[in-house]
């Protein structure tokens, strides 16, 4: 299995969904499933600061993965002279629900190194992304049209 650092709008997308799902925890007609906005902090900061905790974590594992590889130069995403740019977050439109699971499965699969296992922010990310399929199938045209027997 390889491993990269992600690009930062995978991150941006995974903040975007989050913070929307913390911020509308009683809609139940929302897109995505709520979340408890306790967990997740107020706005613009803890975007920024879980951002940064999702980036810090990837690297993390990629330099798990790639021990001889420097720090700033981890294979994804490169600068001009061929060094890894540094996380920037930049709010914007929360996912689709479908665009949200992916961004989560992928920034998921580049975590799984033995640097990162059992981190509870990748244990939420995968609960919940389970919890993303359950809420989208729910709200489906075919799971409505189904049998309850």
């Amino acid at each position: 299995m390889s491993a990269y650092i992600v690009d930062d709008i995978t991150i941006n997308r995974i903040v975007a969904g989050l913070r929307f799902a913390a911020d509308n925890p009683d809609d139940y007609n929302s897109p995505i499933p709520a979340l408890t906005p306790e967990l997740y902090g107020d706005g613009a900061q803890f975007s920024e600061v879980y951002g940064q905790a999702l980036r810090q974590l990837n690297e993390l594992a990629v330099s798990g993965r790639y021990a001889y590889c420097k720090a700033d130069e981890l294979p994804g995403p490169v600068d001009d002279q061929g060094k890894n740019p540094p996380y920037k977050y930049m709010p914007i439109v929360p996912p689709s629900p479908t665009q949200l699971f992916k961004s989560i499965r992928c920034f998921l699969y580049q975590c799984a190194e033995d640097a990162t296992e059992g981190n509870t922010i990748l244990t939420h990310l995968e609960n919940y992304s389970k919890e993303i399929c359950v809420h989208m199938m729910e709200r489906s045209k075919e799971y409505e049209n189904a049998r309850w027997e």
